[in-house]
């Protein structure tokens, strides 16, 4: 069978597509439902990422987001059966907001107080039910 140079490069500019679009599948598949998708912008435009859970324990643990990120989200997504604690400083630390799947946050400039937007440093997500890595902090327990 002869294949021919236009008809190759559509096969492989498709088999990239479908490569590249599958990747946040596979990121969200990897943390066992305790994920939260962020995006820079509201109403989830802009560049959007997905938390990463740490660990097999169910929770993520404190993470800090990457510094290209920091203080930069507007929107947030929680995956069903999902809850997270966004924090305004590093290491889970400063002012927090709760979130679980039940609602997504299209503008952070509207929820809660309206400080949130563009001010988010770290998280933590576990599935619901199971203890987050910085509960304790909100308890004033550490």
């Amino acid at each position: 069978m002869l294949i021919t140079l236009p008809l190759l490069s559509t096969v492989l500019t498709i088999a990239s597509a479908a490569t590249i679009q599958n990747i946040a599948e596979i990121q969200k598949r990897q943390t066992n439902g305790a994920w939260a998708k962020l995006c820079i912008d509201a109403d989830f435009n802009g560049r959007c990422f997905y938390t990463v859970q740490k660990g097999s324990s169910g929770s993520s643990g404190c993470q800090n987001l990457a510094s290209g990120d920091n203080d930069k989200i507007s929107s947030i997504k929680v995956a069903t059966g999902a809850q997270c604690i966004f924090y305004k400083d590093a290491s889970c630390s400063g002012g927090y907001i709760y979130e679980t799947s039940k609602g997504d946050q299209l503008n952070l400039k509207y929820w809660g107080d309206g400080t949130f937007n563009d001010k988010i440093s770290s998280y933590s997500c576990s599935n619901e039910g199971a203890p987050l890595g910085c509960w304790m902090h909100i308890q004033g327990l550490c």
